[in-house]
């Protein structure tokens, strides 16, 4: 401090204690104006190297998920995510998901090509003659690659308030994710849709969930072959008519031998036990009632046979317990414990109505059924999904094959379609299929910039607004010592 001192009375040699003073005075603000200006510059200089950032949005829009960052510090090869917009015109939270990938890995490079530039770049991608439109992204690992079309990096759904199209769901995350698993050589989880019976098939939209978690979905014929070896799972799809009793025996041996299935049912005036025979070897019975609910709260827009099920303690209905979505169930069938059952058998509940809920029998002989309770109607609680459990044997029954209806799953903010991955991540087991939720579309306001914007306002951040500084700093103190 001493020689500070010395140093700002040397140069008020020769003026007079009131200038000297003066001339202090404004030096020392000259000095620590500077110095503040210098301190913003190493400050601007440590946050751009270390590439610093903050993801302040509501459900983190423009960051990576964690199993996201889990599966990128696994890589073991390089891989490329190309992307294929024009320059200038990509969308920010678009460019800010894909740039987040090579910033969180070393082994991620991130290139884009403007379709117009290099119009025969993806010729050596397309799969039997399709085309790849603009804003499609392409990741490649030696001589692997997968190609996610623009069309399957957003989901589209329809408001029936307004009858026009809406954005729904940012999908980037979920699919470039697991399109990097498939390039590093994991191949994908086959989970294999019996079909014959006239089946509710997947809709676009619950399949688009299901392949996002990392799912290829197949069909089988039982009646023509045998359950492949690379089964995850079997779909078991309600059916209209029954299956014959060959396909029964291929289902059930293929469960008693260790298989995982997801069974849809459904309430049917007919019996129908060769399918009804598949959770009966394990002590349930399911087919004959239909369940209603009188809860206001468990009960969608006041309909009794619209069910808002509560959630049992369970693996499988974690993310949903936590606020992801409910679930809506219309027409649902209920599990009942037959009580011959193996003592390794566990039946746990995972979907339950409420005390209020009451089911009727559909297979009375009645000609007709009314929603309103009556005597002779079973009360409530029921279970309207179960999870059993036979050693390696595993089966997620779900009690109404409404849900795989897309317009429902939308009506239910996706719920069912992340009901129906956490049953498949369940009966693959941990490691298997990864479900990331797609972003929110619901992204509120956004100020969207260019890049010569961006630059311009990163200069005025580090040169600009700092030499502003120094010059009036500079000027107040010329002021001051002028009096």
């Amino acid at each position: 401090m001493g020689t500070v001192k010395k140093f700002f009375g040397a140069l008020g040699l020769g003026l007079g204690l009131g200038d000297k003073k003066k001339f202090r005075y404004g030096a020392f603000s000259a000095l620590a104006a500077a110095l503040f200006v210098a301190l913003l510059l190493v400050v601007n200089l440590i946050v751009a190297s270390l590439n610093l950032k903050y993801d302040l949005s509501a459900d983190k829009k423009f960051s990576l998920s964690k199993q996201s960052l889990d599966i990128l510090a696994g890589l073991e090869r390089p891989v490329t995510i190309y992307a294929l917009c024009r320059e200038g015109t990509d969308d920010l939270q678009y460019r800010s998901l894909l740039k987040a990938y090579p910033e969180a890995s070393g082994k991620i490079s991130l290139v884009y090509r403007d379709p117009v530039k290099f119009p025969q770049f993806a010729e050596k991608f397309r799969q039997n003659g399709e085309d790849i439109p603009i804003d499609s992204v392409i990741v490649e690992s030696g001589d692997r690659f997968r190609v996610i079309k623009a069309d399957d990096l957003v989901t589209v759904g329809y408001d029936y308030s307004t009858y026009q199209q809406r954005l729904e769901s940012i999908d980037i995350e979920p699919q470039v994710t697991n399109a990097l698993r498939y390039v590093e050589g994991e191949g994908t989880v086959v989970v294999y849709a019996v079909t014959g019976h006239d089946e509710i098939p997947l809709t676009d939209a619950i399949a688009k969930q299901v392949k996002m978690a990392g799912y290829d979905a197949a069909e089988l014929d039982l009646l023509k072959e045998d359950v492949p070896e690379d089964a995850a799972a079997l779909l078991l799809a309600a059916p209209s008519r029954d299956y014959t009793g060959d396909e029964a025996r291929k289902a059930r041996d293929y469960l008693k031998n260790g298989g995982k299935a997801l069974l849809t049912a459904s309430y049917t005036p007919e019996k129908m036990p060769n399918f009804e025979a598949l959770l009966e070897d394990y002590g349930v019975s399911f087919g004959a009632d239909i369940a209603l609910d009188a809860n206001p709260r468990n009960a969608a827009g006041g309909q009794r046979q619209m069910l808002l099920p509560d959630y049992a303690e369970h693996e499988i209905t974690r993310t949903l317990r936590n606020g992801n979505g409910v679930v809506c169930l219309y027409g649902s069938t209920i599990f009942e414990r037959t009580g011959l059952v193996k003592s390794s058998v566990l039946i746990e509940p995972l979907l339950t109505t409420s005390s209020d809920s009451y089911a009727k029998n559909v297979r009375s002989g009645a000609q007709s059924l009314t929603i309103e309770r009556e005597d002779g109607d079973k009360a409530g609680p029921f279970d309207v999904s179960v999870a059993i459990t036979d050693g390696d044997t595993k089966i997620a029954a779900i009690g109404a094959m409404t849900v795989l209806d897309g317009s429902l799953n939308a009506y239910a903010a996706g719920g069912n379609a992340t009901l129906i991955v956490n049953s498949l991540n369940w009966l693959a087991g941990a490691g298997q299929g990864v479900y990331i939720p797609p972003k929110s579309a619901d992204s509120g306001r956004y100020v969207t910039i260019n890049d010569l914007a961006g630059r311009i306002l990163g200069l005025s951040a580090v040169i600009i607004l700092p030499l502003l500084i120094l010059i009036t700093g500079g000027c107040v103190w010329a002021g001051r010592r002028g009096r």
